[in-house]
């Protein structure tokens, strides 16, 4: 994660904040860093997680499943 970045997680999880970095929805100029910081120091402030199981997550939540490449809604019921 570049520096401003890096202090906004801090920053957040400083706040008493409940974190979810996106491993893959970050970077940083060097390779070797950015894996240092998802596995050594982000987990400490939050829960690191790939994009596509925070799309997942996120689609379980929303009540919308991906089937065959198409969004599907829910039927909800009261």
């Amino acid at each position: 994660m570049l520096p401003r970045a890096t202090a906004t997680v801090r920053l957040a999880a400083d706040l008493d904040y409940h974190l979810i970095v996106v491993e893959d929805g970050c970077a940083d100029r060097d390779p070797d860093v950015h894996q240092l910081l998802m596995a050594k120091v982000s987990p400490w402030q939050g829960t690191v997680v790939r994009a596509k199981d925070m799309v997942a997550a996120l689609a379980v939540l929303s009540g919308v499943f991906m089937r065959g490449g198409h969004t599907m809604n829910t039927p909800r019921t009261c």
